[in-house]
């Protein structure tokens, strides 16, 4: 979800790219939270650290939605493997 978000941000309409961004936002980092923050960007397929700081900032709700995702495939998965290792003399008698 958050990838073809990416894609369609980098791949942006002209449109967007004519219109002027006159407005700056100044936040001060560590050099430590900086590189986390460049590491993250670079790994999410963003060649300018503005664009991902502003992807992340205007699609919040996007981000947050994906990790919903991740964790309930993760939880899934976890309950799928734990029935299949349940030996079948627990299981229930009114099967």
């Amino acid at each position: 979800m958050v990838q073809r978000a990416v894609q369609s941000l980098s791949s942006e309409p002209s449109q967007c790219r004519e219109m002027v961004r006159n407005r700056t936002i100044q936040v001060r980092l560590t050099k430590d939270q900086y590189e986390q923050i460049w590491a993250v960007c670079r790994s999410r397929g963003f060649s300018h650290l503005s664009s991902y700081i502003r992807f992340v900032a205007l699609h919040q709700d996007l981000v947050l939605q994906q990790k919903v995702h991740e964790i309930h495939r993760h939880l899934l998965g976890e309950r799928k493997t734990e029935r299949r290792r349940k030996p079948l003399g627990d299981m229930p008698r009114n099967f």
